[in-house]
């Protein structure tokens, strides 16, 4: 199965990812802060992907989208991202 983790940096996002990698799923990780990404990438499994940026952003937004088409199916999305950073609408409509 492959699972999109946004929030993946810290707390339940970072514990999922942990948790689905050791089930041997294929992640997709998506979060803020680039060197708690990058840390959770040296822990995981090399079949995962990995993703770094503020998605709050327009720019980093689209950066994340135009990766996403690449990947052909995506079996589930678990968002995890905190609460409280002035975000109203909701980010996966901005895929779809």
């Amino acid at each position: 199965m492959k699972i999109l983790i946004n929030g993946a940096s810290s707390g339940l996002g970072r514990y999922l990812s942990q948790y689905y990698n050791s089930k041997g799923h294929n992640l997709i990780c998506v979060g803020k802060n680039k060197s708690k990404i990058m840390s959770l990438k040296r822990k995981m499994s090399s079949k995962n992907l990995f993703f770094s940026g503020d998605l709050s952003r327009d720019k980093i937004l689209s950066k994340l989208k135009k990766n996403m088409l690449k990947i052909k199916k995506i079996d589930a999305v678990i968002h995890c991202m905190g609460g409280g950073f002035g975000i109203k609408d909701d980010l996966l409509s901005k895929f779809f």
